[in-house]
């Protein structure tokens, strides 16, 4: 079928075929390199590009309910023989390198793979991920048989899948090639590693945890309560154990989620031990944290009528103290249980009222609070500080503008027609806390951004 599409291709006057094929293609007395072999030869025929793929990782998905139970996956593969895999979104992405640049790969042969690893080193990665031990069991070839044939496989299909670790075992060279530098020259980086492949797993397997401060009321609370709507197990933090848990109560109603309470107040440096220590011990980790807490100390909080004349000086250090500092220590504080998830995101609370670029603009009509523009134009700076410091870890630090709320920090509803609900705006922090192992670090993100996104824009 794969050498008629071939030839139909060609003789349908297309200009450019890519073809995926096996390692094994090199060993046509094997039962993939029989058939492999000869898509091949027909795929030359054509100046075809030919992309050879070794297993793919993503059959690790399979392992699931053993990997979070006993901690254990079985294979018949010896746990220190090196193989070759690769991630399918990565074969996504050589092939379409490939078709989009037909000038640079006609008529090549690449082998791409990840880098060589083990099964004891999957079980290792394995490991780190879900915060447990994991355990490879090398299983006999034949009891690993009758369980694939069991799950749908043909004999012949097992017997091919056995073949190729049978040549990784004894060296063969088309079975042990690092495959790195091919997927390099057709995508121009590197492909996904073992140990991000399974941290990227694991977020998704793992329930997240997520602490959101200052989530009694108002945005905090919205934001807590579409994150336990999305399935995450969220502590609602605040000051008071009675506002906090009758928040917990409102946001569970109707919800299949859970919001615990938890008690940190980020003007008290042992109340924010304590919160770290708790998140700790009843849970290991930390998914998602989100900054919300804050405070606006200009002249009441009145955020049109302040100017930077009346300004105090008391008023200055509190918000200082309040949305730089205390925000800093917050997030040193929790570094290790979010260090310890697969990877995680914290959320900073910002505002488009600390940009210097807008508030240059006279159209702008943007309140000038000295205290709190400059406060948070400061925790933006920190931010990307933190996101700069943690780039070789698994900890993404973002900021993240709601839009201007009808809550009680945000002024109420004045009847502006830019004034948003408080739903509305927990849409942008969240999106953010729910980033995937791939995403951004360092970012401004506002309710315009949300366009092109699942989660519904908002046109303000």
């Amino acid at each position: 079928m794969t050498v008629a599409a071939i030839r139909a291709c060609a003789a349908a006057g297309v200009k450019h075929i890519a073809v995926l094929s096996v390692d094994l293609a090199e060993y046509p007395e094997t039962i993939f390199g029989a058939q492999f072999s000869k898509i091949e030869a027909a795929a030359k025929e054509q100046k075809a590009t030919i992309i050879r793929c070794p297993f793919f990782l993503d059959n690790e998905w399979a392992n699931k309910d053993s990997l979070l139970g006993s901690g254990q996956f079985f294979n018949p593969q010896d746990p220190d023989v090196k193989e070759r895999a690769i991630t399918v979104d990565d074969v996504g992405a050589a092939m379409s390198a490939a078709i989009i640049s037909p000038h640079l790969h006609a008529g090549k042969t690449y082998c791409i793979s990840m880098p060589l690893f083990s099964k004891a080193e999957l079980a290792d990665a394995w490991s780190t991920a879900l915060g447990k031990n994991v355990e490879h069991v090398q299983a006999p070839f034949e009891a690993a048989k009758q369980g694939l044939m069991a799950a749908g496989f043909h004999e012949w299909q097992v017997d091919g899948m056995f073949e190729i670790m049978k040549c990784a075992k004894e060296l063969k060279p088309a079975s042990v090639k690092d495959g790195v530098p091919d997927f390099r020259a057709l995508t121009g980086r590197d492909p996904m590693g073992v140990v991000d492949f399974t941290r990227s797993v694991a977020g998704v397997w793992l329930p997240k945890i997520a602490v959101v401060t200052g989530a009694n009321r108002g945005l905090g609370k919205e934001i807590s309560a579409q994150l336990v709507a999305r399935g995450c197990t969220v502590l609602v933090a605040g000051r008071s154990l009675e506002s906090v848990t009758k928040a917990c109560t409102e946001i569970e109603a109707g919800s299949t989620g859970k919001a615990h309470p938890l008690v940190l107040d980020i003007n008290e440096s042992a109340s924010i031990v304590n919160a770290v220590a708790k998140v700790k011990a009843e849970y290991g980790r930390l998914d998602i944290l989100v900054n919300n807490a804050g405070a606006c100390f200009d002249d009441g909080g009145n955020f049109m009528a302040t100017t930077a004349e009346m300004i105090t000086r008391d008023q200055l250090m509190q918000s200082f103290d309040v949305n730089v500092v205390r925000q800093v220590e917050v997030i040193q504080a929790f570094l290790p249980v979010l260090k310890a998830a697969p990877y995680a995101n914290v959320v900073n609370i910002g505002t488009i009222v600390a940009s210097m670029t807008v508030q240059s603009m006279p159209e702008s009509g943007l309140g000038k609070p000295i205290a709190y523009a400059a406060s948070k134009a400061a925790l933006h700076m920190a931010s990307i500080m933190f996101a700069a410091a943690l780039k070789d870890t698994y900890v993404r630090v973002n900021i993240a503008h709601p839009g201007w709320l009808k809550t009680d920090g945000g002024g109420g509803d004045t009847g502006s027609p830019y004034q948003m609900e408080a739903a509305d705006g927990a849409n942008t922090p969240v999106a953010l806390a729910m980033q995937g192992f791939d995403g951004k670090s360092g970012a401004f993100m506002q309710p315009s951004d949300l366009k092109g996104t699942s989660i519904k824009p908002l046109d303000w």
